[in-house]
């Protein structure tokens, strides 16, 4: 079999690639078909359109991306659930810290308290990894919520920690406030303009004016719409070059060559994030893991240790200062 049938298509899979990624290979390859040393030759007018549609599609993912990463209300949100999820891990801090602190003019109550309160605040389960916005919304919600009660209110007031729970109220309340700014000017946006029309003063009825209705306006594509439709478009380009290079068409075997290689480099360093990540992912599951059960109890002796000495019961929780 000649060299011209063993013909290498590229695979520039956007799901294992990141977006930016992604936008970075089909940006090149375009380029190197449509600009590049090896032009495709002004006959092949279906090639060459593909490769243009392909980059006008790149061009949209990329507006699209910085829409994404920029917008006013994106940047917002972000911002309040940054300083909600701040709030969160400084009251575990801090209350971490005066369980902990063996200053003996700490009273007994305001450390049990302390405990007490890391129980509660643990079992919202707030601060895990990877949770949606709308996620921590509900459970700080729920916090907050139970905070509220009387009870609760009496443990915060103990420990101290009032402060802090009327500044992660503020910065839930600042986050549901964008969030509804951001919904009222998506409807406001949606919405078609009224359809005119004239009284007609003989029937008293309303008869329409001849003009058209206003077509609306087609909604921008996602992220996600926009890569499968650029990953298609490739599919089909890449297949057709590699048709005409096994007829010996010049110069699509050295085209589709150069995209193999941009497609190559891409995989690479998609591979080096994924393996990087899962030895993140590995270390700190060993670090909860391993230390987690001596470390914790080592930390809290010292701070129980004078309460049993003056015959104060510790409260069960340890569980409340893993993590």
């Amino acid at each position: 079999m000649s060299d011209s049938h063993r013909i290498e298509i590229p695979v520039l899979a956007h799901r294992d690639l990141t977006s930016l990624q992604f936008l970075d290979g089909c940006r090149r390859i375009t380029a190197s078909i449509l600009e590049g040393t090896e032009r495709i030759p002004l006959i092949e007018h279906l090639v060459r359109e593909l490769a243009s549609d392909c980059a006008s599609v790149s061009e949209e993912l990329s507006a699209r991306l910085m829409l994404d990463r920029k917008g006013e209300f994106t940047r917002d949100k972000l911002q309040a659930h940054s300083t909600r999820l701040n709030y969160v891990h400084a009251v575990r801090r801090e209350l971490k810290t005066l369980f902990r602190n063996p200053d003996p003019a700490i009273p007994d109550s305001k450390r049990t308290a302390a405990k007490e309160l890391l129980v509660i605040i643990d079992t919202h389960k707030i601060a895990a990894k990877r949770r949606s916005q709308a996620e921590v919304s509900t459970l700080v919600q729920a916090l907050l919520t139970e905070a509220a009660e009387p009870e609760t209110q009496q443990i915060i007031s103990r420990a101290g920690a009032g402060r802090f729970f009327e500044l992660l109220k503020q910065a839930q309340a600042e986050y549901a406030a964008v969030t509804k700014r951001e919904q009222e000017a998506t409807v406001q946006g949606s919405l078609s303009e009224p359809a005119s029309g004239e009284v007609d003063t003989e029937t008293g009825g309303h008869a329409q004016t001849a003009a058209a209705p206003a077509k609306p306006v087609p909604k921008p594509r996602l992220a996600r719409e926009l890569k499968e439709v650029l990953s298609s478009q490739l599919s089909l380009l890449f297949d057709l070059m590699a048709h005409l290079a096994r007829k010996g068409r010049e110069p699509y075997a050295q085209l589709l060559a150069e995209s193999c290689e941009t497609a190559a480099e891409l995989t690479q360093v998609a591979k080096t994030r994924e393996t990087r990540e899962k030895k993140a992912d590995e270390k700190r599951k060993k670090g909860k893991e391993a230390p987690a059960s001596g470390s914790v109890r080592g930390a809290v002796e010292p701070a129980t240790g004078s309460s049993r000495a003056d015959g104060v019961k510790p409260v069960n929780g340890d569980s409340a200062l893993a993590g």
